[in-house]
């Protein structure tokens, strides 16, 4: 946490001090809940089972698995204290959730994301999301006008995935996430996404509230 607070605390010197730039750093940002590393570990295990069933997509490794809240796109560097203060505002209950059963998006049929879906607290949780959408718009942002379904992507296709495997995959999912526990969350995170030939890396610039 101290190392987050020497980010905001130098991007404050830097938004304060530093006149504008032609060519500036654009960052690609999104706001997510962690999941515990335990819950973590129990979606690599379905991805895992999954894996050979779909015969297809990629796998997001188990560090980078989330909960989406918002995705912000690309922002620049000088307008970061803005989203820090502003999101630093927002109080966030505590959740309780639980894994759920494996979800296609956009469904079955031409499934681009298979996704473990979320039980418990998810009226708050979508409370959440609700709460923070006039934030996001007023930080001027896009909205995402889909109906909210939290859900933690485990796999992405290009190509849709067909046959019974699609099925079999629910079972094989839900016996790998069976046994864990319900998990509590009290904060979402700011996250910076940096694109790579081996896949996405998150880093983390402040989590809220404090």
């Amino acid at each position: 946490m101290e190392d987050l607070r020497s980010f905001h605390d130098a991007l404050v010197v830097f938004h304060v001090s530093s006149p504008p730039v032609p060519h500036e750093q654009y960052l690609r940002l999104f706001l997510a809940i962690d999941p515990p590393d335990v819950v973590r570990q129990g979606l690599q295990r379905a991805q895992n089972r999954v894996k050979p069933l779909f015969n297809t997509g990629t796998y997001p490794k188990p560090e980078n698995l989330h909960v989406t809240l918002h995705f912000l796109g690309d922002t620049p560097v000088s307008r970061l204290p803005a989203l820090i203060e502003a999101f630093s505002k927002v109080a966030m209950p505590v959740l309780t959730l639980r894994t759920g059963r494996l979800l296609y998006f956009p469904d079955e049929r031409r499934a681009r994301v298979a996704a473990m879906g979320l039980e418990g607290d998810v009226a708050l949780l979508a409370g959440m999301y609700d709460q923070l959408t006039p934030v996001v718009s007023n930080l001027g942002y896009r909205l995402d006008h889909r109906r909210y379904t939290p859900h933690i992507t485990i796999a992405r296709f290009k190509i849709p995935p067909h046959g019974e495997g699609l099925d079999r995959a629910i079972s094989a999912a839900d016996s790998a996430t069976q046994s864990l526990e319900p998990f509590r969350v009290h904060q979402f995170t700011l996250y910076q996404s940096t694109l790579d030939p081996k896949g996405p890396k998150y880093a983390p610039l402040g989590r809220f509230p404090r």
